[in-house]
């Protein structure tokens, strides 16, 4: 793979750590992580390497993780596109 292809996916996965570690920490009442983990059936662990970028996350839990945060998945898909400078294709 092409290394400007390498820096996209990076970005893209780097904005969605973001709006999603933000969406959580300014959800009413915020979540936590463990919260988060316990409602995704997953662990803080996992949570955590979200948050950081450290894991990569797929468009499942994209979805799954908006939903649980009560945030519309197509929204957060173009907040994410937007943070990583990503415009679409004409």
């Amino acid at each position: 793979m092409s290394k400007d292809f390498e820096a996209k996916k990076d970005r893209l996965n780097r904005a969605a750590a973001s709006v999603l570690s933000a969406a959580r920490r300014d959800h009413e009442p915020p979540i936590t992580q463990e919260e988060l983990a316990a409602n995704l059936g997953t662990t803080r662990n996992v949570v955590a390497n979200i948050d950081s970028a450290r894991k990569e996350i797929a468009v499942s839990e994209l979805i799954l993780i908006s939903q649980e945060l009560h945030l519309d998945p197509e929204k957060v898909f173009k907040l994410v596109l937007g943070f990583a400078g990503i415009s679409k294709r004409k």
